[in-house]
C-alpha cells in the first residue's frame, strides 16, 4: 500500500467521520464506497483492512474512534502549550478552533468537539472542561480576568474589548457576564468598567449619611435611602450614575447595618413589610395628618388607600379626616358615650353616618390640655378600640366613612353578612336596584356591584326565611 494512497484514505475517513465514529459502527465496505466515489473508481485493495488501519490513524476516546494521527495529535498539543504559555491562563474551545482553524484543518482536527476529545487523553498539566482548558483545574474565569485588569492602569475606566485583546480564546460574551457583577466591578454611564472597589468616596460625607439614616431609623422605625444625598461622592465618580454609586455605597459601608428592600432600609435582620413599617412609623409619633401617611405610604410603595387607613387606625385614634392621634392621649368617658349612642342604635344596625348628633356625647379629651370636636371619624375609632356595647363594620376603611353600628351581640360573617341582615331589617324588597339604591344612600356602601348585590340578595333570602 502506497503512502499516498494511505494519505487518501486517511482524507476520506476524515472527512465522512469529522467528529469520530463509534467503535461498533466501523466497517471496511463504508470506507471503501466512500473512497471509489470520492476518486472516480479508484479501489482500495480488499487485502487491505480498512478497520485496523482506522484504529491505528486514531486515537480512542469515550466509545469513539477520531481520526487524527499520533504526528498531528503532537502537533496540536504543541500548539495548546505554546497559547497557554503565552499568557492565556484559560482558553475556549469554540475560539481556539477559530483560531487556528486551517492548522487544525490540515492535521484532521475538524470541529472543536474533537479538540476537546483529543485534549482529554492528553496527560498534560492541564485541565480540560467541556467549555474550555486552563493551566490547571484551579484557574477561574474571573480571576483570570481581574489579573488582567489590575494590569490595566488603576482607577481609568477599561472597555470589555480592552480584555478581549488581553484574552483573545476567551468569547466576548463570556468577559461581559464576569464584569456584571457589581460587587466587584461597577460601569459607567458610557459602558465602561471599574474594579468597585476603585470608586472613591468623600468619609465624612459618609458619616453623615450614617447619621441620618440611624436618626430616620429612630424616628420612624425605617430610612428611605433615596432621600440621602452624597454630592461630593458623586463629584469624585463623574463617569458614573448615582445609581451605581448609591448601590455600591450601600454595599459598602451600610449592609452590615441595615438591610436594604429596593429602597427601604430597616435595621439588619428585622422582619421588613411595607405595611409594619407604616405602622411602625404611625406608633413612633404623636400627631401625623393624611396628607403625611399618603407621602409616607407612596415612598414605602402602599397605593391601597384601606391600606394605609388601616394601618394608621391599627396605633392611632382618627380624631377628623385629616388628623391622627396616638391612642394614649385620647381619653374617652366611655360609658357616657355608649349611653349616648343608644337612642341612635336601639339594639338595631345602623349606618355611621346616621348619628348626626353629638351634642350628648361626652367631650374626648387630649391628655395634651384641649378637647376634640366629635365627627364621624372620632366615633368610628370610638367604635373600633373603646366601646363596651358596640361595634364598627365596614368592607374597607375610607375617607367617606362608609360602615354600620350595631350592638357587640350581634354577630356576623361578614360585612356582607351584616349588610344582608340590615336589608332584611328594613324590609328592602330583594331586588338588586332597590338594594343598591338603600345601601349606597344610607353609607353602607359607596358603589353598584352586581356580584356583591346577587350575594346580598341570597343571604338576605335565607334570612328571611329564617324569621
Amino acid at each position: 500500500m502506497s503512502d499516498k494512497m494511505l494519505k487518501k484514505i486517511l482524507v476520506v475517513i476524515s472527512e465522512n467521520f469529522s467528529n469520530g465514529v463509534r467503535a461498533d459502527f466501523i466497517t471496511d465496505n463504508q470506507i471503501r464506497r466512500a473512497y471509489k466515489l470520492k476518486y472516480s473508481g479508484e479501489e482500495i485493495p480488499v487485502s487491505f483492512s480498512v478497520t485496523n488501519f482506522i484504529k491505528k490513524v486514531s486515537f480512542y476516546y469515550g466509545g469513539k474512534y477520531y481520526f487524527v494521527t499520533a504526528l498531528n495529535r503532537g502537533r496540536v498539543f504543541r500548539l495548546v502549550d505554546k497559547v497557554l504559555n503565552a499568557g492565556n491562563m484559560i482558553v475556549y474551545y469554540e475560539e481556539f478552533f477559530a483560531r487556528y482553524r486551517g492548522k487544525l484543518n490540515d492535521w484532521h482536527v475538524k470541529t472543536p468537539s474533537v479538540l476537546g476529545a483529543l485534549l482529554r487523553t492528553n496527560d498534560s498539566q492541564y485541565y480540560f472542561s467541556d467549555k474550555y482548558f486552563a493551566v490547571n483545574k484551579f484557574v477561574r474565569l474571573g480571576d483570570v480576568i481581574e489579573y488582567k485588569v489590575r494590569s490595566l492602569p488603576a482607577c481609568v475606566p477599561f472597555t470589555v474589548e480592552q480584555i478581549h485583546e488581553n484574552l483573545p480564546y476567551v468569547p466576548l460574551q463570556e468577559i461581559e457576564r464576569a464584569l456584571s457583577n457589581p460587587r466587584k466591578y461597577s460601569k459607567s454611564i458610557d459602558g465602561k468598567y471599574l474594579l468597585t472597589e476603585q470608586l472613591a468616596f468623600d468619609l465624612t460625607e459618609i458619616n453623615e449619611i450614617r447619621s441620618g439614616l440611624l436618626s430616620d431609623l429612630k424616628t420612624d422605625g425605617h430610612a428611605i435611602f433615596n432621600a440621602q444625598d452624597f454630592p461630593n461622592t458623586l463629584a469624585l465618580n463623574p463617569e458614573f450614575s448615582e445609581a451605581t454609586i448609591r448601590g455600591v455605597l450601600f454595599d459598602r459601608f451600610f449592609s452590615k447595618e441595615f438591610s436594604r428592600h429596593g429602597n427601604i432600609l430597616t435595621v439588619r435582620g428585622a422582619a421588613f413589610g411595607g405595611l409594619n413599617l407604616l405602622k411602625r412609623f404611625c406608633s413612633l409619633r404623636d400627631e401625623v395628618t393624611l396628607n403625611e401617611l399618603n407621602d409616607r405610604a407612596k415612598k414605602l410603595g402602599i397605593i391601597r388607600q384601606a391600606s394605609i387607613i388601616e394601618a394608621a387606625l391599627e396605633t392611632m385614634i382618627r380624631v377628623s379626616k385629616n388628623i391622627f392621634v396616638k391612642d394614649e392621649f385620647i381619653k374617652f368617658h366611655t360609658l357616657a358615650i355608649d349611653e349616648a349612642l343608644t337612642p341612635f342604635v336601639q339594639g338595631r344596625i345602623i349606618a355611621l353616618r346616621d348619628v348626626k348628633s353629638f351634642e350628648k356625647f361626652e367631650p374626648a379629651k387630649d391628655t395634651r390640655g384641649f378637647e376634640w370636636e366629635w365627627n364621624v371619624y372620632l366615633l368610628e375609632s370610638f367604635l373600633r378600640k373603646v366601646s363596651r356595647k358596640y361595634k364598627f363594620h365596614t368592607s374597607k376603611a375610607t375617607n367617606l366613612v362608609n360602615g354600620a353600628i350595631c350592638p357587640r351581640d350581634k354577630v356576623f360573617l361578614n360585612y356582607v353578612d351584616l349588610m344582608s341582615a340590615v336589608v332584611v331589617q328594613e324590609n328592602i324588597p330583594l331586588d338588586t336596584n332597590a338594594i343598591d339604591a338603600f345601601l349606597i344612600e344610607k353609607n353602607f356602601r359607596t358603589k353598584r356591584v352586581e356580584r356583591l348585590s346577587t350575594s346580598i340578595i341570597e343571604r338576605a333570602h335565607v334570612m328571611s326565611l329564617a324569621i
